[in-house]
């Protein structure tokens, strides 16, 4: 509404990877946080918000 450009991502999308275990899985938090800040600081870069 406010005419700003935003997107929305899944996990997936924004880089949140987990462990193996099936139904219990955790994030790996160290690569996690990498790629969630690499993909935040690229929309952000393209004024777009996630």
């Amino acid at each position: 509404d406010l005419g700003k450009k935003s997107i929305s991502l899944s996990g997936k999308e924004v880089g949140i990877v987990t462990d193996s275990n099936f139904g219990e899985s955790k994030p790996l938090m160290d690569t996690t946080r990498l790629r969630v800040s690499q993909t935040i600081d690229l929309q952000f870069s393209k004024k777009i918000i996630p």
